[in-house]
């Protein structure tokens, strides 16, 4: 009964938001934790410690994280829809990319060409879900400050990240 109130509370356009901002998150996830799996099978195949396969990734990893706040600033400015279509289109290329050349540093360039690519995702997607799609907390919810809600996505995730490293 309530999911039928809140699908009837989203117009068509919070509707395309959602679908975009939920499959770009799912792709921008799916094609970065491709890369360890992957790396397991070239390690087997090109004799090289696992260790020196994953190192390979390192600068994709570093760019996708560096990468977010340049990213935020643009889609302030250049609209956070073009930003995560950018970040897509990147990502894809450069997994295209990655599937042609040898292993080694022209590896490492496509996976840096990834993360870069990807950190377009987050800073966009989260404004662009902050700007209106997400309903307001119901009055009376359990948890105003939980993961799920406008107010709680950053106090909960510093509450996961201290549990994280919690000895």
């Amino acid at each position: 009964m309530q999911a039928e109130a809140t699908r009837g509370a989203f117009s068509p356009n919070e509707r395309r938001i959602v679908h975009l901002t939920g499959f770009g998150h799912a792709a921008t996830h799916y094609v970065e934790l491709v890369y360890p799996t992957l790396a397991v099978g070239l390690a087997a195949e090109t004799g090289l410690p696992l260790t020196d396969v994953l190192a390979w990734s390192f600068a994709g990893y570093l760019l996708f994280g560096l990468g977010a706040l340049p990213a935020g600033l643009a889609a302030d400015r250049l609209g956070a829809r073009r930003v995560i279509l950018f970040g897509l289109l990147g990502s894809g290329l450069s997994a295209i990319a990655a599937s042609q050349v040898a292993t080694g540093w022209p590896l490492a360039l496509c996976l840096a060409g990834h993360g870069a690519a990807a950190s377009c995702y987050h800073p966009a997607g989260t404004g662009l879900l902050s700007g209106g799609p997400l309903p307001p907390d119901p009055p009376g919810a359990p948890c105003p400050l939980s993961p799920h809600s406008r107010r709680g996505s950053c106090p909960g995730t510093c509450y996961m990240s201290a549990v994280a490293v919690w000895p």
